[in-house]
């Protein structure tokens, strides 16, 4: 294990990066903070994570854990990427470090992982929070554009129609990869925060990876109505007020779940906690508060 420079605040452990491996592949994974133990779930399919600043919202309070998701950024590539792989893979990380329970939380994509897993282990998950993800109909892709379109300039849109064409072609990757900087700009309320944000770059995500997620997840979300009202565990969904992804779905998601409590974040778009972070760091506060208790009377 190597310690990775980092944040040394009073009473908090800096960030400590390991390599896990699991019967899949090698997963990174980095650990901040003390406390109730928690995870967090990156975006994608496919990405890479991006949420130390999120971390660093509740890791004075919970031992928080990252990891990039089997074939994304610094973990190994073997398949098979499917749904049940990724929450495997979730079970054995919380296996390895010796978690009985924990929570879990999870950003876009991630939160519906966050989902999957809790679906599958009810018993080992606290808690669920879900930031800024979709609903459970398929096909929010269609609207999510046109939320999107018109918060770029018009030559930024006109760019985008010539990059979609691209995507078929030769030059694909470069098309991806430009298009994904310029839908970063319109996830945001005010697109300011975008550019004192770039998107990184550290990490390209391979095609293959995301469309074999992709098509599992939506069988996945088919006839999961059921599935839901049977999961009890406490769950919070939450949502930035101007993110592209509306708020109906999620509110919809919320309102299936026995648990649930939906609440909107005023004034932020689809990545709140570099937007305006006081709002989404109380309620996520709140939400471990009410959730260490649990954890201290859980054994092993």
């Amino acid at each position: 294990m190597r310690v990775k420079p980092g944040r040394y605040r009073r009473g908090v452990v800096p960030d400590r990066e390991q390599f896990v491996a699991l019967p899949g592949g090698r997963l990174w994974t980095a650990r901040s903070g003390a406390g109730v133990p928690l995870l967090l779930c990156h975006g994608g399919p496919g990405g890479y994570d991006e949420l130390g600043t999120l971390a660093a919202l509740i890791d004075d309070l919970a031992e928080v854990h990252r990891v990039d998701q089997r074939g994304g950024g610094r973990s190994s590539g073997d398949g098979p990427w499917t749904i049940d792989a990724l929450v495997s893979d979730i079970e054995a990380l919380r296996l390895h470090w010796g978690h009985n329970r924990w929570l879990v939380a999870g950003h876009s994509w991630g939160a519906h992982l966050g989902l999957f897993y809790a679906l599958a282990h009810p018993d080992r998950t606290l808690g669920l929070v879900m930031l800024n993800g979709p609903g459970i109909r398929w096909g929010w892709g269609p609207e999510r554009r046109a939320r999107r379109l018109p918060r770029l300039t018009a030559s930024e849109r006109a760019e985008v129609e010539a990059l979609e064409r691209e995507l078929s072609g030769p030059g694909a990757a470069r098309a991806r990869e430009r298009l994904r900087d310029l839908w970063w700009l319109t996830d945001f309320a005010d697109r300011t925060n975008a550019t004192r944000s770039p998107r990184p770059r550290d990490y390209l995500a391979d095609p293959a990876v995301a469309d074999s997620l992709e098509r599992d997840w939506e069988h996945a979300l088919d006839g999961i109505d059921a599935r839901l009202a049977r999961l009890t565990t406490p769950t919070l969904v939450l949502h930035g007020a101007a993110d592209p992804i509306g708020e109906a779905g999620p509110r919809e998601l919320a309102g299936l779940l026995p648990r649930a409590e939906f609440v909107l974040l005023p004034g932020v778009g689809h990545v709140p906690w570099l937007e305006r972070s006081d709002e989404l760091r109380r309620e996520l506060r709140a939400f471990v508060t009410a959730h260490t208790a649990s954890a201290t009377r859980s054994t092993g």
